[in-house]
């Protein structure tokens, strides 16, 4: 029992020892011919990729001292002869590398062994620190590059230019003011999109972009001190503030952010907010602006205050809300209201032409009466149809049935019946319904008013009863109205 306690307990400790490991890189670099013997003495070219122009190798990891070119191997065919003790490749490189056999000058007579193109050595990381006034160095050196500048005057940037870099690259500006501030910056002409940097004393604007080997766009916008530069207005205890700001403060006291040109807010909790003013608003919750004559007002911490036409010289407390209230309006009187109504938007009727009227009417045989080629709006939405039908018919039916038809997509709506048991007069039939079937914007659906009776008649424009008529005369009619709807 004690040898399997001990036993476990020395297979946990092995458990816990256990650290991240990596499969090591080749140390050092050998090379053979193609029957696999030791490539003595043989030659190791370096080009830049796929050409046939040379490219530099390095001695050693510090990169300072050039290979020979081509790189003689040694006896035992490793890249490490004539004070060379490797073979290191610039990072962020591409090369070509072409393995000779030995014969001659630097193998002028030897036998190709292999060419491979595209050979890279990974990223690299280079800062490039600056003290400027008038211009400032601009060379990308590596993948992931650092421009690190302080400033001593106004400067401006040279046109960027790559060293050995294989685009796309990253480039990061650190611009730093010097303890007199106020200089200015100028980034380089080929980059796309570059910040307007702080001007205080001592301050660092920092901004990111990529290269795509011949301009740098920016991916980021301008980080100066703690965080984005947001603020675009002043607080409103300065008197600064336009009513198309929003400034809040949220309950924690960090600094109040300042964001233009809101003009519907959604879910507002108004614990949160402090002097919140924007133009045109629309209820709490919404997105239908306010038509009122207060066209502004401001959240004062639960209190709501209103305002004629953005002005903030004439404030009135319209009311208090409180942190769990529901939707919120202003009403026309610059009050506040928890019942808001909101309308979309309405359109008008397409209606059928009636100029084919009268039509007879066969018994039994379902006939089309009016027709109307509907064209839905073209705002972007989703649109049902309300559809509005009324005919008359004489000459003695007993029975007579109507419904609208969407011909396009074959549905049929607002159905209506009728009898007349005397055999003779006349029959009105009314029916009306909006759609189940939605439409596109800019969709044509065709609406078919259509007529089936149990005995012959006729489809009139007006109705008529013997001798008299109703003054004025009700006309037959087919109405489609689109509706934005869900």
């Amino acid at each position: 029992m004690k040898r399997l306690l001990l036993a476990i307990l020395l297979l946990s400790a092995a458990a816990h020892a256990a650290v991240p490991v990596a499969i090591s890189p080749v140390a050092r670099q050998q090379f053979f011919d193609a029957s696999g013997r030791v490539l003595s003495f043989g030659c190791l070219f370096t080009y830049s990729s796929g050409t046939t122009t040379p490219l530099a190798s390095y001695t050693d990891s510090t990169g300072g001292t050039t290979n020979t070119n081509p790189l003689v191997l040694n006896a035992g065919g490793y890249a490490a002869s004539s004070g060379s003790s490797g073979l290191f490749l610039r990072a962020g490189v591409a090369y070509t590398i072409k393995v000779v056999s030995q014969g001659g000058t630097n193998c002028s007579l030897g036998t190709t062994q292999f060419t491979i193109d595209g050979i890279g050595a990974g990223n690299s990381l280079t800062t490039t620190v600056s003290t400027c006034t008038g211009t400032c160095p601009s060379v990308i050196a590596g993948q992931i590059q650092l421009f690190q500048i302080t400033l001593t005057g106004n400067a401006t940037a040279d046109p960027l230019s790559a060293v050995g870099i294989t685009p796309p690259g990253i480039i990061f500006y650190e611009i730093i003011q010097d303890s007199g501030g106020g200089h200015t910056f100028v980034f380089p002409s080929n980059s796309v999109g570059g910040c307007t940097i702080s001007t205080a004393a001592n301050a660092i604007s920092s901004q990111e972009f990529y290269w795509d080997g011949s301009k740098a766009y920016a991916i980021s916008g301008c980080v100066t001190g703690a965080g984005p530069a947001m603020n675009v207005g002043s607080l409103i205890a300065s008197g600064t503030v336009t009513a198309s700001q929003l400034i809040s403060t949220v309950a924690t006291g960090t600094a109040p952010i300042v964001v233009t040109s809101i003009t519907q807010v959604a879910n507002l909790n108004v614990s949160l907010l402090e002097g919140q003013n924007w133009e045109n608003p629309g209820m709490i919750g919404s997105n239908t602006p306010n038509t009122g004559a207060f066209t502004t007002f401001r959240l004062n911490g639960g209190t709501i205050q209103t305002a004629m036409q953005g002005t903030d010289a004439h404030l009135q407390t319209a009311g208090t809300v409180a942190n769990s209230a529901p939707t919120v309006c202003i009403d026309a009187n610059g009050g506040i209201t928890t019942t808001c109504t909101t309308t979309g938007p309405v359109f008008a009727p397409q209606s059928a032409s009636t100029a084919g009227l009268p039509v007879s009417l066969t018994a039994n045989t379902q006939a089309t009466v009016l027709s109307k080629a509907v064209t839905f709006p073209a705002a972007a939405g989703t649109y049902r149809a309300d559809i509005r039908s009324g005919v008359w018919i004489t000459t003695g039916p007993n029975a007579c049935a109507t419904e609208v038809i969407d011909a396009t997509n074959t549905h049929a709506y607002a159905s209506a019946n009728s009898q007349n048991a005397n055999g003779s007069g006349f029959i009105g039939l009314e029916g009306a319904q909006i759609t189940s079937q939605t439409y596109t914007a800019g969709q044509v659906v065709t609406f078919n008013l259509a007529v089936l009776c149990n005995a012959n008649s006729t489809a009139t424009l007006n109705w008529a009863l013997g001798s008299g008529t109703l003054s004025p005369n009700p006309p037959s009619f087919l109405d489609i109205t689109p509706l934005l709807s869900n």
